[in-house]
């Protein structure tokens, strides 16, 4: 009985385990020579010109420059001039072919036991049918240009692989990706988790 009550606290713990596993992994690329930022005021704008009065880039422009500003940036004072541009991209690319994912199955478990020996047994089948399933990888990149002469100092990506969602609602794993350990080392690849 001991040994039996062991097992389902086995379980249940492995379980746990498996249900705070979630959130998603996200490849960061950077290369860099930024300096340090010791305060200087830096102005977000959009990579693709059409995107600058949008709605949707607002309020990425407006989550990129907090976290700027998490690290030593400011942002532009009365619509004066900045010394620095960062110029955010973003997207979403379906991944090539369609997977699919099978229904739900059920499983029926029997045991049997003595004092000394027990046997189990137990056996699962799938229910309904497959199911396709498109993946899409978002991407978010970020340059940092010098105005003055237009030197890059800065390019970063994050990307993250997941199925059916928006891009908005990625969009903050994606920073929260791009910004761990920011500007990290240059020339490097890194995996991140993010999320829950």
């Amino acid at each position: 009985m001991k040994h039996a009550v062991r097992i389902i606290f086995l379980i249940i713990g492995i379980s746990s385990l498996a249900a705070c596993s979630g959130g998603y992994k996200s490849d960061v690329s950077r290369f860099h020579n930024l300096p340090r930022p010791a305060g200087e005021s830096i102005e977000v704008m959009a990579a693709k010109a059409e995107r600058q009065s949008s709605l949707e880039f607002g309020q990425y422009a407006e989550m990129i420059g907090n976290r700027l500003g998490t690290i030593g940036y400011t942002p532009p004072v009365n619509g004066q001039s900045t010394p620095l541009i960062a110029y955010l991209d973003y997207g979403m690319q379906p991944v090539a072919g369609v997977t699919y994912e099978e229904g739900s199955s059920a499983s029926i478990g029997m045991g049997t036991g003595g004092r000394h020996s027990s046997f189990g047994l137990g056996f699962s089948f799938p229910i309904g049918e497959s199911k396709p399933r498109q993946d899409y990888v978002y991407i978010l990149s970020l340059d940092i240009v010098r105005r003055g002469d237009g030197a890059k100092l800065y390019e970063g990506k994050s990307t993250i692989r997941a199925t059916g969602k928006a891009m908005n609602e990625m969009m903050p794993l994606l920073i929260d990706a791009l910004f761990a350990d920011f500007p990290g080392q240059s020339g490097t690849a890194t995996r991140v988790k993010v999320g829950n």
